[in-house]
C-alpha cells in the first residue's frame, strides 16, 4: 500500500491514537467508579498524622461498622494538607462487603483514567516529530 499523502496519514494516525486513548480512559473511569459505588460512610475519629520522607504524610483513623471497631491508615503525598486534631469526628468510607477495607476520603477513580494519556502522548510526539522520508529526485 502506497501512502500518497504522508502528512494526512500522520494526522489520521494521531486522531486514531487519541480516540483509542479517550475511550480507554473513559472505560477505566467507569470501572473504577463502579468499584467504589457501594462504599458507604461510617462514623470515625481522626487518630494522628505522621510525617514521612519526601513530603508524605500517613494519617491514622478509627471507625465503627455494625458495632465493630476498625482502624485504618493512608499515605498522602503532600505535607501541606491540614489535618484535624486527634480525636476529631470524621467520616470514613468503607467497603460494605469487606468493612476492614476503608478510605479516609471518599474513594474514586483517582488518576487511573489518565494512564492511557501518559502512554499515548509520547507516541504522538514521536509521530509528530518524525520527519517524512524525502523522495528520490525524478530523473
Amino acid at each position: 500500500m502506497k501512502i500518497h499523502n504522508p502528512v494526512r496519514f500522520k494526522f489520521l494516525l494521531l486522531a486514531l491514537i487519541l480516540l483509542v486513548t479517550f475511550i480507554s480512559s473513559q472505560l477505566i473511569k467507569a470501572a473504577r467508579t463502579e468499584q467504589y459505588k457501594d462504599w458507604a460512610p461510617a462514623p470515625g475519629s481522626f487518630l494522628k498524622q505522621e510525617r514521612l520522607k519526601d513530603f508524605r504524610t500517613r494519617v491514622y483513623y478509627a471507625y465503627t461498622v455494625n458495632g465493630k471497631d476498625y482502624r485504618g491508615s493512608e499515605i498522602y503525598h503532600s505535607s501541606n494538607s491540614s489535618w484535624p486534631d486527634a480525636g476529631a469526628a470524621v467520616a470514613v468510607w468503607y467497603d460494605p462487603e469487606a468493612p476492614a477495607r476503608s478510605s479516609y476520603h471518599k474513594p474514586g477513580p483517582g488518576l487511573d483514567p489518565y494512564a492511557p494519556y501518559f502512554l499515548a502522548l509520547p507516541i504522538c510526539a514521536a509521530i509528530l516529530l518524525k520527519s517524512p522520508r524525502s523522495r528520490p529526485a525524478a530523473g
